[in-house]
């Protein structure tokens, strides 16, 4: 029985019949512990009753306050605690994160590996805090239990403190968060075994309507919301993507989130999750947060067990370094040309150095161009083809007319 209740009853039996009469002017909620008695302002002159009911309340060990009718910020403190993390600036808890990412990327192994880190008291990626032990309720909705059941093995989870859904006594049922007794299971799991984090794997799985509509998706995005404030835990919702256009970025933006807006407008964090320019590795980025500060790109390494790369053993994080820029085409001409003329004191030819530019994939508008990235490295004497083409000598004006009538090419220039 609710604190509220247990008042309710004993008021009824204590209070005079005018008083309990009076009870009506009240609207009586219940939060946390406190039964909270709301009144218009007119009211609050019913001091005599309030005291009575003060009385009654302290005997009976349970606390009461008396507030205007309609509320402010300042009650949720009453209701509220102040933010918490499970993993500082990237995983909160009372609120929803989002994974986001293409199929087969390594969302359900990265989310799996945060899920190990809880169960055994591990320290987050690149923190120097550990994780409190604790334990995880894992709600796969796309029945791959026995994909769950090996890979939580190989990456060696505590697997006693990971809770899965038994509707009915059945450990394989599909759980559907449009069915109220779906719900009500998970709540009582929650209620009983309070969870640090519940994963959804995946979001599209999780309810028999669609995903694209508002009405389909914000009854599952409040049902989660909801148990996260309530419990103030952990929730972590694996998601797809829309498909990309052709020329697209690869790198993943919110509107590459499949779905309705409410998918991404719901979560505070959600990441993403891409091919990583390392081999063997996973990119994870941020893509929004809404209350922490912005974290750097992390690159994940799958290690495995063995050579066949069958088992995943651990993910291995460190800082993603992105690669270098590619070089374009005039970049990789104008070393191909400094390692032409490097050392040769007298210079090239420029019609020499077309032709066998030509060879190698480079037209004469490449050799051109790739006199702007040389710069002032460059000097070159004469005319047209016959243009003799050198490295500077720390601009020396009088080695640079030698070095060009000795080639036969009268007045230099330098580019």
């Amino acid at each position: 029985m609710s604190n509220k209740e247990k008042l309710l009853k004993v008021l009824k039996k204590e209070l005079s019949p005018n008083n309990r009469d009076l009870l009506k002017v009240f609207t009586i909620v219940e939060q946390k512990d406190f039964v909270i008695f709301r009144t218009p302002a007119a009211f609050f002159t019913l001091d005599t009753l309030w005291d009575d009911i003060c009385i009654i309340a302290e005997k009976n060990n349970i606390p009461v306050s008396r507030v205007d009718l309609y509320a402010t910020v300042e009650e949720l403190d009453n209701i509220l605690t102040s933010i918490e993390w499970l993993w500082k600036s990237n995983i909160p808890k009372g609120f929803m994160t989002l994974v986001a990412g293409e199929p087969g990327i390594g969302k359900s192994l990265f989310v799996l590996d945060l899920a190990k880190i809880v169960t055994k008291g591990m320290r987050f990626p690149n923190s120097q805090d550990h994780c409190d032990k604790g334990s995880v309720l894992w709600i796969d909705t796309e029945m791959k239990q026995q994909l769950l059941n090996v890979r939580s093995k190989s990456l060696g989870l505590d697997r006693s403190k990971l809770y899965i859904p038994s509707i009915g006594g059945n450990l394989l049922t599909k759980f559907d968060a449009s069915d109220p007794e779906h719900i009500k299971h998970v709540v009582a799991i929650i209620e009983d075994k309070k969870p640090m984090l519940m994963v959804i794997d995946s979001l599209g799985h999780s309810h028999s309507k669609g995903e694209n509509r508002i009405e389909e998706v914000r009854p599952v995005m409040d049902f989660l919301s909801g148990v996260a404030r309530n419990y103030n835990m952990a929730v972590i919702v694996v998601h797809h993507l829309n498909k990309g256009s052709p020329g697209e970025s690869p790198e993943i933006s919110l509107a590459r989130v499949r779905g309705s807006t409410d998918i991404v407008a719901t979560p505070v964090v959600i990441y993403a999750l891409e091919k990583s320019s390392a081999e063997d590795s996973i990119k994870i980025r941020q893509i929004k947060n809404n209350i922490g500060k912005p974290q750097p790109i992390l690159n994940a390494k799958l290690e495995y067990q063995d050579n066949d790369k069958e088992e995943i053993k651990s993910l291995l994080y460190t800082m993603y370094i992105p690669p270098p820029p590619k070089k374009t085409k005039k970049e990789t001409c104008a070393e191909w040309i400094y390692g032409k003329i490097y050392g040769v004191e007298t210079g090239v030819l420029l019609q020499q150095l077309i032709e066998e530019g030509e060879g190698v994939g480079y037209t004469r508008g490449n050799i051109y161009a790739a006199r702007e990235v040389l710069g002032d490295k460059l000097t070159f004497g004469g005319t047209g083809k016959k243009s003799i083409w050198y490295l500077t000598q720390n601009n020396d004006s009088d080695a640079i007319g030698i070095i060009a009538k000795a080639n036969g090419c009268g007045k230099s220039k330098s580019s």
